[in-house]
């Protein structure tokens, strides 16, 4: 059976209970591994039951340091196949080590645009190293929050996203800049930038600041 991944910006998972309504939104969706951006997170790695019995392991980018940028949330069958690559603040990478579906799955989430360009150079920088790592043996899938646009001036009339994210019309920003130079370094193809769909649909967790956010 093939994998099935999604990822989600949760903008601040909170208390431990929301894990268990992140485990829940997993298992609705029937997914096997569901990597977390934003997450913003006190605590380590954890063992959640969802009410219909299933597990999942939380691990976290940094399960010791006060804040963890990501994370990944993989059913406990997975578990003897990971191997964990990478685990810093806003970049995590394992290799999922499937019999049928190996992957290396990278898991990040990018300074904003705001922050000084020392910072933002030595994220895309980690993410080039982070891609290049040797040990991902696997087909590479990145997933994350990249604090990025990149602007599509000829079809920003036409794109029925224009009017459900009037956001999408802006120019392209700084991050936005930064990702086809990565894709280019690490032979990286982006699948999926922009999420079309009625935001009714959308909406599938709400942080404690009260803003929904949504699955991919």
């Amino acid at each position: 059976m093939p994998l099935i991944m999604g990822t989600l910006n949760v903008r601040s998972i909170g208390a431990h209970e929301n894990l268990c309504v992140l485990a829940q939104l997993a298992s609705h969706h029937r997914l096997d591994i569901l990597t977390v951006s934003e997450a913003r997170f006190k605590g380590g790695d954890a063992v959640i039951r969802t009410p219909t019995g299933e597990t999942y392991k939380w691990m976290a980018s940094t399960p010791d340091h006060p804040y963890t940028g990501v994370g990944v949330l993989l059913r406990t069958a997975l578990t003897d196949d990971i191997m964990v690559i990478r685990r810093s603040p806003r970049i995590m990478a394992v290799n999922v080590n499937h019999p049928h579906t190996p992957v290396s799955v990278i898991i990040a989430y990018a300074p904003q645009n705001a922050e000084t360009a020392a910072i933002r150079a030595r994220f895309w920088q980690d993410m080039q190293d982070t891609c290049g790592d040797h040990r991902l043996r696997n087909q590479i899938v990145v997933h994350g929050d990249f604090n990025a646009h990149i602007a599509r001036e000829d079809l920003a009339q036409t794109h029925p996203v224009a009017a459900i994210c009037p956001d999408w019309l802006q120019p392209t920003n700084a991050n936005g800049g930064a990702i086809p130079e990565l894709c280019a370094a690490a032979r990286l193809k982006i699948r999926n930038a922009q999420q079309c769909g009625a935001l009714s649909q959308l909406m599938t967790f709400a942080p404690p600041n009260g803003i929904h956010t949504l699955i991919d």
